[in-house]
């Protein structure tokens, strides 16, 4: 059986629904646009100005100009100067990232998850679009577990006003729950649950 995703875990318990009900496709679109903006330059490399012209999406219902992601982009650009200058001493080494979409599994408890960015000095960090949904904290502490980053974990939301909020999330309580999370997830589809 191959490894369930810390994404689905997450949703199949009904924990993923919290804070999304608002999305759409054309959401999950940008978000994922963003994301790719944010790790082209986050390895310190720039967005070829030809990429904001084009539009991507399958129809009306996900089609997103790549330009809308712009003030998003403004976000992650104001993180990236502000992270250069902070004495918050686990941001100031950040840049340039180590790695970005990160696949990492933990054995153990026998989950994949796929980390946004890792920074250089080994930080965890997830980026959202948009809002930030209560349960990421517990996304982040599967991934530091499958990482093993020794709790250096942080959330990166970009609102689209060309700001950002960062929040650490340093409570070890969240270890214990993403654990629960992840065996009840494989309690239930082995006795007959999901299928």
């Amino acid at each position: 059986m191959n490894y369930p995703r810390v994404s689905t875990i997450l949703s199949d318990l009904g924990i993923r629904s919290a804070g999304t009900a608002f999305m759409e496709p054309k959401h999950r679109r940008r978000g994922r646009l963003v994301h790719e903006a944010c790790h082209i330059l986050g390895k310190g490399m720039e967005i070829d100005p030809a990429w904001f012209e084009r539009s991507s999406g399958e129809g009306d219902h996900d089609l997103v100009a790549h330009k809308d992601c712009i003030p998003y982009i403004d976000g992650y650009r104001k993180f990236m100067r502000d992270a250069a200058t902070t004495t918050e001493w686990q941001m100031s080494n950040f840049f340039p990232i180590r790695n970005s979409e990160l696949e990492v599994t933990h054995k153990l408890e026998r989950y994949v998850g796929h980390i946004d960015q890792i920074g250089k000095d080994e930080q965890v960090l997830d980026i959202k679009t948009g809002s930030s949904p209560p349960w990421t904290k517990l996304q982040t502490a599967l991934y530091d577990m499958a990482y093993a980053a020794g709790n250096r974990r942080w959330e990166l939301t970009l609102p689209g006003d060309g700001d950002y909020k960062l929040a650490r999330h340093a409570d070890y309580r969240d270890f214990a729950a993403g654990t629960v999370l992840v065996r009840a997830w494989w309690l239930i589809n082995s006795y007959g649950g999901h299928e």
